[in-house]
Protein backbone atom coordinates (compact mmCIF):
# COMPACT_ATOMS: atom_id res chain seq x y z
CA UNK A 1 0.00 0.00 0.00
CA UNK A 2 3.02 2.01 0.19
CA UNK A 3 2.43 3.32 -3.67
CA UNK A 4 -0.80 5.28 -2.67
CA UNK A 5 1.45 7.80 -0.43
CA UNK A 6 3.11 9.02 -3.70
CA UNK A 7 0.20 11.16 -4.70
CA UNK A 8 0.34 12.98 -1.28
CA UNK A 9 4.12 13.80 -0.84
CA UNK A 10 3.55 15.55 -4.53
CA UNK A 11 1.27 17.75 -3.02
CA UNK A 12 2.64 18.50 0.13
CA UNK A 13 6.10 19.74 -1.68
CA UNK A 14 3.50 22.17 -3.81
CA UNK A 15 2.44 23.31 -0.76
CA UNK A 16 5.51 23.79 0.51
CA UNK A 17 8.01 24.81 -2.16
CA UNK A 18 7.23 28.39 -1.91
CA UNK A 19 9.89 30.59 -3.38
CA UNK A 20 9.50 34.11 -2.78
CA UNK A 21 11.64 35.77 -4.99
CA UNK A 22 8.77 36.59 -7.35
CA UNK A 23 5.58 37.62 -7.34
CA UNK A 24 4.52 34.04 -8.96
CA UNK A 25 5.76 30.39 -7.60
CA UNK A 26 6.62 27.33 -8.97
CA UNK A 27 7.68 24.00 -7.68
CA UNK A 28 10.72 23.95 -9.68
CA UNK A 29 14.27 23.06 -7.65
CA UNK A 30 12.18 21.20 -4.66
CA UNK A 31 13.94 17.82 -3.54
CA UNK A 32 11.40 14.77 -4.08
CA UNK A 33 13.30 12.08 -2.43
CA UNK A 34 10.86 10.44 -0.55
CA UNK A 35 11.33 8.15 2.79
CA UNK A 36 8.12 5.89 3.80
CA UNK A 37 7.54 5.24 7.15
CA UNK A 38 4.07 2.69 8.15
CA UNK A 39 1.01 4.80 7.50
CA UNK A 40 3.01 7.95 7.59
CA UNK A 41 5.22 9.64 4.66
CA UNK A 42 8.17 12.20 5.56
CA UNK A 43 9.18 15.10 2.62
CA UNK A 44 12.69 15.83 3.55
CA UNK A 45 12.39 19.02 1.54
CA UNK A 46 14.54 20.90 3.96
CA UNK A 47 14.41 24.64 4.07
CA UNK A 48 12.08 26.62 1.89
CA UNK A 49 11.43 30.31 1.18
CA UNK A 50 11.66 32.56 2.54
CA UNK A 51 8.89 34.84 1.66
CA UNK A 52 10.00 38.24 1.93
CA UNK A 53 7.99 41.38 3.55
CA UNK A 54 8.12 42.96 0.06
CA UNK A 55 6.88 39.78 -1.29
CA UNK A 56 3.66 39.98 1.38
CA UNK A 57 3.55 43.91 0.42
CA UNK A 58 3.53 43.09 -3.02
CA UNK A 59 0.72 40.77 -2.71
CA UNK A 60 -1.53 43.98 -2.06
CA UNK A 61 -2.38 45.24 -5.39
CA UNK A 62 -3.45 48.12 -3.76
CA UNK A 63 0.37 49.13 -3.26
CA UNK A 64 2.03 46.37 -5.55
CA UNK A 65 3.48 49.28 -7.48
CA UNK A 66 4.53 51.67 -5.03
CA UNK A 67 6.64 48.84 -3.37
CA UNK A 68 8.65 48.20 -6.56
CA UNK A 69 9.11 52.07 -6.81
CA UNK A 70 9.73 52.77 -3.72
CA UNK A 71 11.26 50.31 -1.36
CA UNK A 72 15.21 49.80 -1.56
CA UNK A 73 17.47 47.89 0.31
CA UNK A 74 20.73 48.99 2.63
CA UNK A 75 24.29 47.93 2.14
CA UNK A 76 23.39 46.11 5.85
CA UNK A 77 19.96 44.27 4.06
CA UNK A 78 17.77 46.97 5.76
CA UNK A 79 14.59 48.06 3.71
CA UNK A 80 14.20 51.64 3.21
CA UNK A 81 12.72 54.28 1.25
CA UNK A 82 14.63 56.88 -1.23
CA UNK A 83 13.20 59.79 -3.18
CA UNK A 84 15.03 62.88 -4.74
CA UNK A 85 14.43 65.67 -7.19
CA UNK A 86 15.93 68.72 -8.38
CA UNK A 87 13.22 71.65 -7.55
CA UNK A 88 15.69 74.56 -8.84
CA UNK A 89 17.90 75.44 -11.95
CA UNK A 90 19.04 78.27 -13.65
CA UNK A 91 22.15 78.00 -16.42
CA UNK A 92 24.66 80.47 -15.35
CA UNK A 93 24.50 81.66 -19.22
CA UNK A 94 21.38 82.45 -19.58
CA UNK A 95 21.66 84.33 -15.65
CA UNK A 96 24.38 86.42 -16.88
CA UNK A 97 22.24 88.04 -19.75
CA UNK A 98 20.13 89.50 -16.64
CA UNK A 99 23.56 91.42 -15.17
CA UNK A 100 23.46 94.79 -16.75
CA UNK A 101 27.29 94.82 -15.98
CA UNK A 102 28.84 91.36 -16.06
CA UNK A 103 32.88 92.69 -15.42
CA UNK A 104 31.84 93.37 -11.72
CA UNK A 105 30.52 91.22 -9.01
CA UNK A 106 27.34 89.79 -8.69
CA UNK A 107 24.63 89.88 -5.84
CA UNK A 108 22.20 87.25 -7.06
CA UNK A 109 18.80 88.18 -4.80
CA UNK A 110 17.15 84.69 -5.17
CA UNK A 111 14.60 85.28 -2.17
CA UNK A 112 12.48 82.30 -1.56
CA UNK A 113 13.03 78.98 -3.34
CA UNK A 114 10.92 76.23 -2.29
CA UNK A 115 9.79 72.52 -3.30
CA UNK A 116 6.42 70.86 -2.55
CA UNK A 117 7.33 67.25 -0.48
CA UNK A 118 5.57 64.20 -1.63
CA UNK A 119 7.32 61.76 0.55
CA UNK A 120 6.72 58.16 -0.14
CA UNK A 121 6.89 57.08 3.49
CA UNK A 122 3.28 59.09 3.57
CA UNK A 123 2.09 56.60 1.15
CA UNK A 124 2.98 53.36 3.20
CA UNK A 125 2.15 54.70 6.14
CA UNK A 126 -1.35 54.51 5.47
CA UNK A 127 -0.39 50.34 6.44
CA UNK A 128 0.54 51.51 9.78
CA UNK A 129 4.19 51.60 9.15
CA UNK A 130 7.18 53.61 10.52
CA UNK A 131 9.88 55.62 9.34
CA UNK A 132 12.73 55.39 11.90
CA UNK A 133 15.86 57.60 11.00
CA UNK A 134 14.45 59.79 8.53
CA UNK A 135 16.54 62.22 6.87
CA UNK A 136 15.95 65.15 4.52
CA UNK A 137 18.76 66.59 2.61
CA UNK A 138 19.40 69.40 0.45
CA UNK A 139 22.04 70.10 -1.65
CA UNK A 140 23.71 72.45 -4.53
CA UNK A 141 25.60 72.00 -7.88
CA UNK A 142 28.24 75.10 -8.38
CA UNK A 143 28.88 75.14 -12.13
CA UNK A 144 31.27 77.49 -11.49
CA UNK A 145 35.25 76.72 -11.43
CA UNK A 146 35.29 79.31 -8.81
CA UNK A 147 33.83 79.71 -5.41
CA UNK A 148 31.41 82.14 -4.58
CA UNK A 149 29.39 83.18 -1.40
CA UNK A 150 25.79 81.69 -0.18
CA UNK A 151 23.66 83.04 2.40
CA UNK A 152 20.48 81.50 3.15
CA UNK A 153 18.05 79.82 5.34
CA UNK A 154 17.07 75.90 4.82
CA UNK A 155 13.45 74.99 6.18
CA UNK A 156 11.49 72.09 6.43
CA UNK A 157 7.71 72.01 7.32
CA UNK A 158 6.34 68.95 8.35
CA UNK A 159 2.66 70.08 9.83
CA UNK A 160 2.90 71.94 13.40
CA UNK A 161 6.79 70.66 13.24
CA UNK A 162 9.14 73.10 11.62
CA UNK A 163 12.99 73.31 11.44
CA UNK A 164 15.91 75.28 9.94
CA UNK A 165 19.02 75.92 9.48
CA UNK A 166 21.19 79.11 8.88
CA UNK A 167 24.10 79.55 6.45
CA UNK A 168 25.83 82.68 6.77
CA UNK A 169 28.86 83.51 4.26
CA UNK A 170 29.12 79.72 3.08
CA UNK A 171 31.74 79.13 0.50
CA UNK A 172 30.09 77.27 -2.03
CA UNK A 173 33.51 75.66 -3.64
CA UNK A 174 33.91 74.52 -7.00
CA UNK A 175 33.03 70.56 -7.59
CA UNK A 176 32.01 68.40 -10.34
CA UNK A 177 28.98 66.80 -8.56
CA UNK A 178 26.04 68.30 -6.42
CA UNK A 179 27.20 69.03 -3.10
CA UNK A 180 25.32 69.11 0.87
CA UNK A 181 24.32 71.76 2.12
CA UNK A 182 22.30 70.79 5.08
CA UNK A 183 20.53 67.22 6.64
CA UNK A 184 17.66 66.81 9.21
CA UNK A 185 17.02 64.31 10.92
CA UNK A 186 12.92 64.32 11.12
CA UNK A 187 10.95 62.40 13.60
CA UNK A 188 9.17 58.86 12.40
CA UNK A 189 5.91 60.50 13.24
CA UNK A 190 5.79 62.98 10.89
CA UNK A 191 6.09 60.67 7.81
CA UNK A 192 2.55 62.02 6.77
CA UNK A 193 2.96 65.78 7.09
CA UNK A 194 6.25 66.89 5.73
CA UNK A 195 4.92 69.96 3.14
CA UNK A 196 7.66 71.90 1.90
CA UNK A 197 11.05 72.33 1.88
CA UNK A 198 12.33 75.96 1.45
CA UNK A 199 15.90 78.48 1.12
CA UNK A 200 14.05 81.30 2.40
CA UNK A 201 16.25 85.15 2.06
CA UNK A 202 19.06 83.43 -0.28
CA UNK A 203 21.33 85.27 -1.98
CA UNK A 204 24.70 83.92 -4.17
CA UNK A 205 27.41 86.37 -4.09
CA UNK A 206 29.21 85.65 -7.55
CA UNK A 207 32.61 86.26 -9.02
CA UNK A 208 32.80 89.16 -11.72
CA UNK A 209 32.82 87.69 -15.25
CA UNK A 210 31.55 83.97 -13.89
CA UNK A 211 30.25 82.61 -17.00
CA UNK A 212 34.05 82.75 -17.94
CA UNK A 213 34.89 80.12 -15.60
CA UNK A 214 31.40 78.20 -15.97
CA UNK A 215 31.29 74.23 -17.34
CA UNK A 216 29.46 73.58 -20.19
CA UNK A 217 26.60 70.87 -20.86
CA UNK A 218 24.35 69.50 -17.76
CA UNK A 219 26.78 70.80 -15.12
CA UNK A 220 26.12 74.38 -16.35
CA UNK A 221 23.04 75.44 -14.39
CA UNK A 222 22.92 76.73 -10.35
CA UNK A 223 20.54 73.96 -8.78
CA UNK A 224 19.18 73.08 -5.68
CA UNK A 225 17.74 69.49 -4.69
CA UNK A 226 16.38 67.88 -1.82
CA UNK A 227 16.94 64.08 -0.79
CA UNK A 228 14.89 61.64 1.27
CA UNK A 229 15.55 58.63 2.95
CA UNK A 230 13.75 56.57 5.91
CA UNK A 231 14.51 53.13 7.19
CA UNK A 232 10.95 51.11 7.76
CA UNK A 233 9.37 49.35 10.67
CA UNK A 234 5.70 47.89 11.50
CA UNK A 235 3.79 50.49 14.00
CA UNK A 236 1.24 49.24 16.88
CA UNK A 237 -0.94 49.69 13.86
CA UNK A 238 0.35 48.14 11.15
CA UNK A 239 -2.00 45.64 9.57
CA UNK A 240 -2.76 44.47 5.95
CA UNK A 241 -4.07 41.74 4.08
CA UNK A 242 -2.30 40.18 0.81
CA UNK A 243 -2.10 37.14 -1.55
CA UNK A 244 0.16 35.30 -3.01
CA UNK A 245 -0.07 32.97 -6.07
CA UNK A 246 1.59 29.70 -6.49
CA UNK A 247 1.34 29.08 -10.42
CA UNK A 248 3.27 27.36 -13.33
CA UNK A 249 1.85 23.97 -11.75
CA UNK A 250 0.79 21.15 -13.23
CA UNK A 251 -0.17 18.52 -10.58
CA UNK A 252 -1.63 15.62 -12.17
CA UNK A 253 -3.12 14.07 -9.38
CA UNK A 254 -6.80 13.62 -10.35
CA UNK A 255 -5.96 9.80 -11.33
CA UNK A 256 -5.41 9.02 -7.65
CA UNK A 257 -9.16 9.28 -6.54
CA UNK A 258 -7.77 11.42 -3.26
CA UNK A 259 -10.58 12.26 -1.15
CA UNK A 260 -8.81 13.45 1.88
CA UNK A 261 -5.29 14.29 3.30
CA UNK A 262 -3.71 15.85 6.39
CA UNK A 263 -0.47 17.91 5.69
CA UNK A 264 2.01 18.54 9.05
CA UNK A 265 5.06 20.89 8.82
CA UNK A 266 6.74 23.64 10.60
CA UNK A 267 6.97 27.42 9.73
CA UNK A 268 9.37 29.61 10.97
CA UNK A 269 9.01 32.84 11.16
CA UNK A 270 11.95 35.86 11.30
CA UNK A 271 9.28 38.37 10.39
CA UNK A 272 8.31 40.68 13.38
CA UNK A 273 4.42 39.82 12.39
CA UNK A 274 1.72 37.78 13.30
CA UNK A 275 0.58 35.82 10.18
CA UNK A 276 -2.82 34.30 9.42
CA UNK A 277 -3.92 31.97 6.58
CA UNK A 278 -7.05 32.85 5.85
CA UNK A 279 -7.63 30.89 2.83
CA UNK A 280 -5.93 28.78 0.11
CA UNK A 281 -7.73 28.54 -3.29
CA UNK A 282 -6.93 26.10 -6.32
CA UNK A 283 -7.24 27.92 -9.51
CA UNK A 284 -7.20 26.26 -13.38
CA UNK A 285 -4.76 27.67 -16.05
CA UNK A 286 -7.56 30.51 -16.19
CA UNK A 287 -7.33 31.88 -12.86
CA UNK A 288 -11.15 30.15 -11.73
CA UNK A 289 -11.61 28.84 -8.66
CA UNK A 290 -12.75 25.20 -8.01
CA UNK A 291 -15.13 25.20 -5.04
CA UNK A 292 -15.28 21.95 -4.24
CA UNK A 293 -11.61 21.49 -3.01
CA UNK A 294 -11.78 22.99 0.29
CA UNK A 295 -8.07 23.92 2.34
CA UNK A 296 -8.91 24.48 6.58
CA UNK A 297 -7.93 28.21 6.92
CA UNK A 298 -7.63 30.16 9.83
CA UNK A 299 -4.11 29.07 10.83
CA UNK A 300 -2.04 31.53 12.89
CA UNK A 301 1.91 31.90 12.61
CA UNK A 302 3.94 33.82 15.54
CA UNK A 303 6.23 36.50 14.71
CA UNK A 304 9.86 36.54 15.75
CA UNK A 305 13.21 37.84 15.18
CA UNK A 306 16.16 36.93 13.10
CA UNK A 307 18.12 35.99 16.34
CA UNK A 308 15.13 34.09 17.38
CA UNK A 309 12.77 33.19 14.59
CA UNK A 310 9.01 31.76 15.75
CA UNK A 311 8.82 28.56 15.10
CA UNK A 312 4.74 27.34 14.29
CA UNK A 313 3.64 23.47 13.76
CA UNK A 314 0.78 23.54 11.33
CA UNK A 315 -1.73 21.02 10.48
CA UNK A 316 -3.41 21.50 7.23
CA UNK A 317 -5.90 19.67 5.64
CA UNK A 318 -7.76 19.17 2.39
CA UNK A 319 -10.98 18.05 1.32
CA UNK A 320 -13.06 17.32 -1.90
CA UNK A 321 -16.38 17.99 -0.98
CA UNK A 322 -17.55 16.86 -4.10
CA UNK A 323 -16.03 13.53 -5.98
CA UNK A 324 -12.11 13.43 -5.29
CA UNK A 325 -9.14 16.31 -6.13
CA UNK A 326 -8.66 17.08 -9.57
CA UNK A 327 -5.76 17.79 -11.25
CA UNK A 328 -4.42 21.30 -9.43
CA UNK A 329 -2.27 23.94 -11.67
CA UNK A 330 -2.17 26.84 -9.10
CA UNK A 331 -2.95 27.53 -5.93
CA UNK A 332 -3.26 31.37 -4.15
CA UNK A 333 -2.63 31.84 -0.74
CA UNK A 334 -4.39 34.64 1.53
CA UNK A 335 -2.85 36.36 4.18
CA UNK A 336 -3.61 38.80 7.40
CA UNK A 337 -0.52 40.44 8.90
CA UNK A 338 -0.48 42.36 11.65
CA UNK A 339 2.26 43.71 14.17
CA UNK A 340 3.42 41.06 16.44
CA UNK A 341 3.86 42.06 20.32
CA UNK A 342 6.73 43.96 21.13
CA UNK A 343 8.00 44.22 17.93
CA UNK A 344 6.62 47.81 17.03
CA UNK A 345 9.74 49.91 15.41
CA UNK A 346 11.71 47.03 14.62
CA UNK A 347 13.61 47.90 11.31
CA UNK A 348 12.85 45.10 8.30
CA UNK A 349 15.31 43.59 6.52
CA UNK A 350 15.18 41.81 3.44
CA UNK A 351 16.98 38.97 5.54
CA UNK A 352 13.79 38.31 7.38
CA UNK A 353 11.12 35.91 5.96
CA UNK A 354 8.45 33.38 6.16
CA UNK A 355 10.04 29.85 5.48
CA UNK A 356 8.77 25.97 5.91
CA UNK A 357 11.61 24.10 7.93
CA UNK A 358 9.99 20.29 8.06
CA UNK A 359 6.78 18.76 6.58
CA UNK A 360 5.28 15.63 6.86
CA UNK A 361 1.72 14.00 5.27
CA UNK A 362 -0.32 11.76 6.58
CA UNK A 363 -3.20 10.10 4.52
CA UNK A 364 -6.60 10.65 5.65
CA UNK A 365 -9.19 8.45 3.68
CA UNK A 366 -8.29 5.55 1.23
CA UNK A 367 -6.99 6.32 -2.77
CA UNK A 368 -6.91 4.50 -5.57
CA UNK A 369 -3.42 4.16 -7.08
CA UNK A 370 -3.96 3.33 -10.92
CA UNK A 371 -7.48 1.37 -10.31
CA UNK A 372 -5.61 -0.70 -7.55
CA UNK A 373 -6.57 -0.18 -3.56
Amino acid sequence: MNHRFLLLSTLAMLLLSVSCTRSEYDSNGVNRELTLFGEEIFVPIGQVGPITVKDLLKGNASIASLVDQMLQEASDGTLCVNAEETFFSKNAYELSFQIPDRTQPYSWQLGTVSSSITSPAAILGFLGLKFPEQTLAISMQNPLLESFTLNTTVRVDAGNYTTDQKLEDYEFKPSYSPRALVAFTLPEDKIDMIDRVMLVDTVLDLPANFTDVARSGERASFTFAYSYAAKIAPGPLFAFSTELPLNNLNLKIGQYRLHGATLSFELENSLPFDITIDKILVRDEKGTTNPDVVFSSGIKIAGGTLAKPGVTPVTLSIEATEGTIPDIKSLSIQFSIKCAEGADGTPLSTRMGLSVKSASATLRGGITLFGHE
